[in-house]
């Protein structure tokens, strides 16, 4: 991997802000950032590190601070007094108070490693003759490293691919060599001129990230990836916090496809157009495709049920799905369970899917007109428990449901034990892709079964007593 200290001396090391986006987080999360940030192996002279705390309207962080900013004199406290525009509105309020040539965001829980900056920015550095000069580029906005994360070996992570492995290690890769590489919001080095473009980032949409590096692109600029561990973040726990996260996601994906023009546009190249298309548009064909699996299903049952032959076989119903995950499970670069967690993963959020479709339809979707906001309240199971998972609950129930009506004889479903193969497949399709929230939530509904058979007696009890005090004569 190049390192900077080869092309040119420390001297002429370019000038760095690196931008630490704070916004509630508390400080036992955010402080190590901070001191990852003072910690890099960077001439101090040419670094500066921004706290730039959104959330002081609630609890401020400059007490936490003074310490540490009475040790480095290249630490910045930033605040502003309005909320506006969210992560974006944030990083711009710093931008106006900062002038260096090369900008770097970390996220609250995301901590770098001292050589970041040494192994990231020669890949921003001009290229002439096939060999790297000492002055940066006027082609290349941004570097984008990949995200890791410290917590990725916990179950409910691996079973819903925590670290997105199927877009690092295979998507991004393909990006990268198209020369659009997505900026993901955390983790990457951006020339502070291809901001300057654009008139800074992008607001007015849940994924501010993705939009600001696509309006880069359309001003001519190229972006690079690094599949190297440079940075290390927290990716959720809980399924409340994955379905919140991955509903941003999906609702900045239409926002990006349906108001910034980014398919129609003919300031991108091709290649460039078929990059965002890939990564934004999955979440559209994924919900058609289980809407069409659930209604072949029923209709299978439906019409064998009321013939009473096979007016449906089986075959078709086989050969149209098992190429699909043929074709998946032959991807390249990806370990096999890793290709399963990525195919969970992608099929459990689809409540999320059917939620951002319903606000397109309602128009909450235009930024111009009614913001899309993410609310990840939790309910009934507690805190770790998403509203919209009761969607997988009721799409399991379905299945099973019909595939057990239809096992009843008087329906004459089945008239060879082949064909309890098909159905049979379905439904355990259906509990296998659902199966982070069988593992979250079973444990809790019975646990909360036990808690309620517990307190009944007692409860049986004190209705009783309140009713015997009730019949008392005063």
């Amino acid at each position: 991997m190049s390192h900077l200290a080869g092309f040119m001396h420390r001297k002429d090391f370019p000038s760095v802000d690196v931008f630490l986006p704070r916004y509630k987080e508390d400080w036992d999360l955010y402080g190590p950032t901070v001191e990852a940030a003072l910690a890099l192996d960077y001439p101090k002279n040419k670094l500066v590190v921004h706290v730039l705390d959104d959330g002081s309207r609630t609890v401020p962080l400059r007490a936490q601070l003074e310490p540490l900013m009475t040790q480095h004199s290249n630490l910045r406290y930033v605040t502003r007094s309005n909320g506006q525009d969210a992560k974006a509105g944030n990083l711009n309020n710093a931008l106006d108070q900062s002038s260096n040539s090369l900008v770097v965001v970390l996220d609250a829980d995301h901590r770098c490693k001292p050589d970041l900056l040494l192994r990231t920015i020669p890949h921003l550095l001009a290229v002439e003759d096939g060999h790297r000069m000492p002055w940066l580029s006027d082609q290349t906005a941004f570097v984008q490293t990949t995200q890791v994360f410290h917590n990725e070996r916990l179950p409910l992570v691996r079973m819903l691919d925590g670290s997105h492995l199927l877009f690092y290690k295979l998507m991004m890769p393909s990006f990268n060599g198209m020369g659009c590489a997505m900026c993901v919001g955390t983790g990457y080095i951006m020339q502070r001129a291809a901001l300057d473009s654009i008139g800074g980032y992008v607001g007015g949409c849940a994924v501010e990230d993705v939009v600001t590096g696509l309006a880069i692109h359309k001003r001519g600029w190229r972006s690079k990836y690094l599949d190297c561990r440079l940075i290390e973040g927290l990716s959720p726990e809980t399924l409340s916090e994955f379905f919140t996260q991955r509903e941003r996601w999906v609702a900045g994906s239409a926002q990006l496809l349906l108001y910034r023009g980014s398919m129609v546009s003919n300031e991108l190249p091709i290649k460039f157009r078929l990059a965002y298309a890939v990564g934004s548009w999955y979440w559209i064909v994924i919900l058609l495709f289980l809407i069409l699996v659930v209604v072949r299903f029923a209709l299978w049952v439906g019409f064998r049920s009321i013939a009473g032959e096979p007016t449906i076989t089986w075959v078709p119903l086989l050969s149209e799905y098992i190429p699909v995950y043929l074709m998946f499970i032959l991807l390249p670069a990806l370990s096999l369970d890793a290709k399963i967690a990525a195919m969970i993963a992608i099929f459990t959020f689809f409540p999320t899917y059917i939620y951002v479709f319903l606000g397109w339809l309602r128009g909450d979707l235009n930024p111009a007109r009614n913001t899309f906001r993410v609310k990840g309240a939790a309910e009934a199971f507690g805190d770790s428990w998403p509203r919209r998972a009761y969607i997988n609950v009721g799409f399991l129930v379905v299945v099973s449901v019909t595939f057990g009506v239809s096992c009843i004889p008087a329906f004459h479903v089945y008239t060879v034990p082949l064909d309890w193969v098909i159905p049979g497949l379905l439904v355990l399709w259906s509990y296998i892709i659902n199966f982070p929230i069988l593992y979250d939530g079973v444990p809790r509904i019975l646990a909360g079964c036990f808690r309620a058979c517990k307190s009944l007696p007692s409860f049986i009890i004190s209705k009783l007593l309140h009713k015997q005090s009730s019949t008392l004569p005063v």
